[in-house]
């Protein structure tokens, strides 16, 4: 059994079968091959569990997402952040819609969350799940964010460093309060130097 590959070209990129992968990038040399592991126990899998699909608009969303942290303190990305603290990061993409096989759906999504795997999901102004264009994907559950069980490997959909700064927030003229400097995807980055300065 051999793991899905992912396979990235410039800024482009596409989940490929394990079969044919490799021909396929020798015909486009400017290409990338990249192991994608598996999300739960097993190392390599001949399907893919999960896939990240084209939005449900059918086109690229750029704009302000706001994301409720649900993670409980197993994802060594969010320990510098509270859990149920909402943060504002940047959605950018066409396909970033996270969806799980329908058949097991249910029981992909207990497992996620027995084993503290959902890091962020989507919320509106309010900080209540929410549809598009809260959603800006239409991902399953809301989901925005995961991590593998040991928390140590991240995804995130919306873009923490595109928030790094308070002048790159979309409302930093009106917030009242806060760092001066600093915005919402510094907790981010904070929290991975810490627990690296801890480990390493």
């Amino acid at each position: 059994m051999r793991a899905p590959v992912l396979l990235v070209r410039g800024a482009e990129s596409t989940l490929l079968t394990p079969g044919g992968a490799e021909a396929l990038a020798s015909e486009l040399p400017d290409c990338r091959l990249a192991t994608i592991p598996a999300a739960g126990h097993h190392a390599h899998l001949d399907q893919p569990e999960a896939v990240l699909a084209t939005n449900d608009s059918s086109h690229y969303e750029c704009r302000p997402s706001r994301l409720k942290l649900e993670n409980r303190g197993s994802c060594v990305f969010t320990r510098g952040l509270k859990h149920g603290q909402v943060v504002t990061f940047i959605s950018a993409h066409a396909e970033g819609k996270f969806l799980l096989p329908r058949n097991r759906e249910k029981r992909m999504l207990k497992e996620l969350r027995d084993n503290d795997q959902i890091v962020f999901r989507f919320v509106d102004d309010r900080g209540t799940y929410a549809g598009y264009p809260w959603n800006p994907s239409g991902t399953t559950h809301n989901i925005a964010a995961l991590c593998n069980r040991d928390g140590n490997v991240f995804g995130v959909q919306p873009h923490p460093e595109r928030c790094f700064f308070r002048h790159l927030h979309p409302d930093w003229t009106r917030r009242e309060g806060g760092d001066p400097v600093y915005g919402d995807g510094k907790g981010i980055f904070e929290s991975v130097l810490r627990y690296v300065e801890k480990r390493f």
